[in-house]
């Protein structure tokens, strides 16, 4: 290939892969954790990406904690989370492009209970246990 055409090819795939980073970014994914511990029981929840920390956040029961953010444009985007209560403690990614892109597509949400947490996806009623405290 000619170093004119390299030229002009990269020329055109810049702007390719800019629509393509504000199309993925202007799409949201919404991660909802509910407090399902009985009365009294607070929990510490601190989430992290590679790049953002999101700060230590304590929740009452029936309370819930949201975050969002948009995916990056190759499939890599992780959020996880450190959890701690009266019932043990541990670390679960709360978003995992991998596994989540297609599971919940818009909102994850998680509800956080004395045996752990359940995940409930898209359109299914029945949520998956992902999670039991250490």
């Amino acid at each position: 290939m000619m170093p004119q055409t390299k030229c002009t090819l990269l020329l055109l795939l810049i702007p390719l892969f800019l629509l393509v980073e504000i199309a993925l970014g202007q799409s949201k994914v919404y991660v909802e954790v509910y407090n399902n511990l009985p009365p009294g029981s607070t929990f510490a929840i601190q989430c992290k990406s590679r790049d953002d920390n999101l700060g230590v956040h304590i929740l009452a029961p029936n309370q819930v904690y949201s975050f969002h953010f948009g995916l990056n444009v190759i499939g890599t985007t992780l959020y996880y989370c450190r959890l701690r209560s009266a019932y043990g403690q541990g670390v679960y990614d709360f978003y995992k492009n991998s596994r989540d892109y297609t599971r919940c597509t818009q909102v994850c949400t998680y509800k956080v209970t004395p045996g752990g947490v359940f995940a409930y996806s898209d359109g299914r009623r029945v949520p998956d246990f992902v999670f039991r405290w250490k």
